[in-house]
């Protein structure tokens, strides 16, 4: 964690004796503790861990702590508005309010091209969840910021994203999930395309998991709309290298017809694309082309590579880590 983030989380335009802020250090092998210890005091509440446990056995530790009728969740990567707070302790005026999710722009300083397609579908995500919001049916928030009940919070296992389980199990609750787009996050994008396919793989693999879970708690408990956004926004979406590699495998027994062959001939061309991104992907200039097809097809593969593991029952290796070096 860096300075910038702690000073960023205590300059936040909200009342200080109402903001209490708990830190994790998970087993932290850099500079992290050494920053942590300047800064300690009654605002901010410092766990120090030794062994690292992951993400939710963090979360399970904090919330013992926690005293706040709201809870704010981020990461230590993640700088947030000033006013942000503010505006995701509002919704909860509404007693049927459960979560509030905040909105989440992933920042590019170092141009990299993995970052310009991670920040184009995280801006594409907002817009959804911006709209789910709208019809009440918003069944997944943004990890780096959003805020819950303090009454509603269950204990997490490691094998579940915190931002789906979480706002599912408020869902089944019955109480709303909603979105609030002046509840701003920033975050940097990942600039290496190995980092992004292991921790897409990672989180597929997990989003797996807590979609079965949910899936026979709905057997027990139907909920329409919650059932409607687990097929349409996990299911299809995880699902993405399979239509693909369908299609390609249908369009192979239709060759015999002209407008299959164009097709064919299309994703021959996306394949090779993909191909010349990967030999291409330290070149600049008109190479760099190259990289958006290379990108998407890594990422489809690492869709692949989850489920496969979901699948044989492989648990992912590795726990959640901040990518971008301690300033």
């Amino acid at each position: 964690m860096s300075e910038e983030k702690i000073n960023n989380s205590l300059d936040l335009d909200y009342p200080p004796h109402l903001l209490n802020i708990i830190v994790v250090s998970d087993g932290s092998t850099d500079r992290t503790n050494e920053i942590l210890s300047r800064f300690q005091s009654d605002r901010l509440r410092v766990i120090y861990e030794q062994e690292r446990k992951g993400k939710n056995q963090a979360f399970n530790r904090a919330l013992e702590l926690a005293r706040g009728d709201v809870i704010v969740f981020t990461d230590a990567n993640t700088m947030f508005a000033p006013e942000a707070v503010r505006f995701l302790v509002r919704g909860f005026a509404d007693p049927r309010v459960g979560c509030v999710v905040g909105k989440l722009i992933y920042r590019n300083p170092k141009k990299s091209l993995v970052g310009n397609v991670e920040h184009a579908y995280w801006t594409l995500d907002n817009y959804i969840k911006e709209w789910e919001g709208r019809l009440n049916c918003l069944m997944s928030a943004n990890g780096p910021i959003f805020a819950i009940r303090r009454s509603l919070w269950e204990p997490l296992d490691d094998v579940v994203h915190e931002d789906f389980i979480i706002p599912v199990r408020i869902t089944l609750k019955g109480y709303f999930n909603i979105y609030e787009p002046r509840a701003l996050a920033f975050e940097e994008s990942t600039s290496s395309a190995r980092q992004e396919f292991i921790r897409r793989s990672r989180i597929i693999w997990k989003g797996w998991e807590a979609t079965w879970r949910v899936a026979r708690a709905l057997r027990r408990r139907f909920h329409p709309m919650l059932a409607f956004e687990i097929f349409s926004r996990q299911i299809i979406k995880r699902l993405v290298w399979l239509f693909g590699l369908t299609a390609f495998i249908v369009t192979l027994f239709l060759l015999s017809k002209s407008l299959y062959r164009i097709i064919f001939c299309l994703e021959l061309l996306f394949l090779f694309s993909a191909l010349a991104g990967w030999c291409f992907r330290k070149k600049k200039g008109f190479f760099r082309v190259f990289y958006y097809p290379y990108t998407i097809f890594l990422l489809a593969a690492a869709s692949l590579i989850g489920f496969v593991k979901f699948a044989i029952g492989e648990k992912p290796k590795g726990v959640w880590a901040v990518q971008r070096p301690l300033e």
